[in-house]
């Protein structure tokens, strides 16, 4: 009897083991799914992981499941934000194309405007003056050349801001043939003050292309010599009697103040012994159709605007230093061509 009760004790305490060692997992594995099932996927069972049996092989793949869950949450994860952000930037992108879009327009609409404008001008007087003519037939000899004088000036400008006009649209819309070849700017800015020296002689000016040596660029020489021609011109126009104008053409480390590129250039600098600009209105003067305050040229303000978009197709900056009352300089640069350092 005694050894059947210890055989009974003893199969208990055996059984009791084997239950505690199988309950105990299974017990873990129960509270860790329910916490997986409300979402804390990186938890663990940790107890029956050791086991070599059933048990532990179930504790195992149970843990690998788990893993494999909170790795594919956490890509999950990345992936969204991932999106999120790719969202945000064609968001932005898509509202920085329309603030583009409305500001363009407004640049249109404002162009039309001014195009209006400016071609009403001298077509009003034409259109006047000619009415005169006809409505006069009887007038004397000198008011109908005076009147004749007036149409025919009027022409020229409706023509030059005609021409204008269409220059910077082919420059701007990419249509214009450049052709680009290697010359000397210097030799430019030279026969570009020799055509304008008769206009500036009438004024009283001294019109002066300083000495330097060789300054060799790869340009389009014609428009070289529009830049040229029009900043001359201007300085011209903008000049009091018995001033002095003086044309700079030497090499620089940099593009200029805008930019900064570094590298050779060539700097063409026209210095003015004019009025001088303000400095609210040194920043606008390459703007179209503007013109200063005060000092109406009688153009269409489209020069300046054309040798921008010129200098900057070559790569160059374009720019003005000025004081009131103490003249101006409008300065460009353009790249020193190849093997000239």
């Amino acid at each position: 009897v005694t050894i059947y009760a210890v055989l009974v004790l003893l199969a208990l305490l055996v059984s009791g083991l084997l239950a505690k060692r199988m309950v105990t997992p299974i017990s873990a594995l129960a509270r860790v799914a329910n916490q997986i099932a409300s979402g804390n996927l990186h938890l663990q069972v940790r107890e029956g992981r050791q086991l070599r049996d059933e048990v532990g092989e179930l504790v195992r793949n149970f843990n690998q499941m788990a893993q494999r869950l909170a790795e594919n949450r956490d890509e999950m994860n990345r992936l969204h934000a991932g999106l999120e952000e790719k969202v945000r930037e064609r968001t932005a992108e898509l509202q920085r194309a329309n603030e583009r879009l409305q500001e363009l327009d407004q640049l249109k609409s404002h162009f039309l405007s001014m195009v209006s404008h400016e071609l009403r001008t001298p077509l009003t007087s034409i259109k006047a003056f000619t009415e005169i003519l006809v409505d006069t037939p009887d007038s004397d000899t000198a008011t109908r050349a005076h009147f004749l004088e007036i149409i025919n000036q009027e022409t020229d400008r409706l023509t030059r801001l005609i021409t204008d006009l269409l220059d910077l649209a082919r420059i701007e819309s990419g249509a214009v043939v450049w052709r680009i070849e290697r010359g000397d700017l210097r030799q430019t800015a030279t026969a570009a003050a020799a055509g304008l020296a008769s206009l500036a002689s009438e004024k009283g000016l001294h019109l002066e292309v300083a000495p330097s040596e060789p300054q060799p660029v790869r340009a389009d020489p014609d428009r070289m010599h529009q830049v040229l021609t029009n900043l001359m011109a201007n300085a011209i126009r903008f000049c009091p009697p018995q001033g002095r104008i003086l044309v700079r053409v030497d090499r620089i480390s940099s593009s200029g103040p805008r930019q900064g590129s570094p590298g050779p250039y060539v700097r063409v600098a026209v210095e003015d012994s004019g009025p001088g600009i303000p400095p609210e209105e040194r920043q606008r003067v390459f703007d179209r159709f503007y013109q200063l305050a005060g000092h109406q040229s009688g153009g269409a303000g489209l020069g300046l605007a054309i040798c921008r978009e010129i200098v900057l197709h070559h790569g160059g900056e374009i720019w003005v230093e000025s004081e009131a009352g103490r003249g101006s300089t409008f300065c460009f640069t353009i790249p020193l061509a190849e093997g000239s350092e």
